[in-house]
């Protein structure tokens, strides 16, 4: 019995910039369909961005030197409403 080998190619790319975005908006109709489901999603998603903005800018916010010399909290919301901030 002989056994035949075939030696195969990677696969080559097609499609481009147009695909690439067809695909993303897929993947994001896929995710954005799953929230009604599990709002719980859109919860957490909202609460983790609020979270690393706030992290950010009040624990990590004087590590990093700003070459003009500004500051972080400067384009922060809260920077505009100081009833905001914690005391």
């Amino acid at each position: 019995m002989t056994v035949k080998l075939v030696a195969m190619s990677a696969p080559t790319p097609s499609g481009g910039v147009r695909q690439a975005v067809a695909d993303a908006l897929v993947i994001t109709w896929r995710n954005l369909k799953r929230i009604p489901r599990i709002p719980e999603l859109a919860i957490f998603a909202i609460l983790q961005s609020i979270i690393f903005v706030l992290l950010f800018a009040f624990v990590f916010g004087g590590a990093i030197p700003l070459p003009d010399g500004g500051s972080y909290r400067e384009f922060l919301p809260f920077s505009r409403r100081p009833w905001l901030l914690p005391q």
